[in-house]
């Protein structure tokens, strides 16, 4: 068993597209529709997947995902055709102030 004093007292930093995200998301009232994040953002669908598992580990954003019903656009690439939104989480709001200052 390890000492308390052995563990990490920070969590590892944020990628750069995480930090991008995070930053779009709070910047437009804390959510946005997957379409537009992908048209503002310009990065690739699997940079995006990447800072969105990233910022999700730490339930900092969460994911609205489209019903079974629901039309589903074809513009969109495969991998986020189901993806409704994506939105911050109140954790995330709160973390993402103290972050931001610590030389991003």
């Amino acid at each position: 068993m390890r000492s308390m004093e052995d563990r990490p007292w920070r969590a590892p930093r944020l990628s750069g597209n995480a930090m991008l995200l995070m930053t779009l998301l709070l910047r437009s009232g804390g959510g946005m529709r997957i379409g537009p994040l992908l048209r503002i953002t310009r990065l690739p669908v699997d940079d995006l997947a990447v800072a969105v598992n990233e910022l999700g580990e730490r339930r900092w954003i969460d994911i609205a995902w489209r019903g079974g019903h629901a039309r589903r656009p074809e513009t969109l690439p495969e991998r986020a055709r189901d993806i409704r939104r994506i939105f911050a989480t109140r954790i995330g709001r709160h973390c993402y102030q103290y972050v931001k200052y610590q030389g991003w």
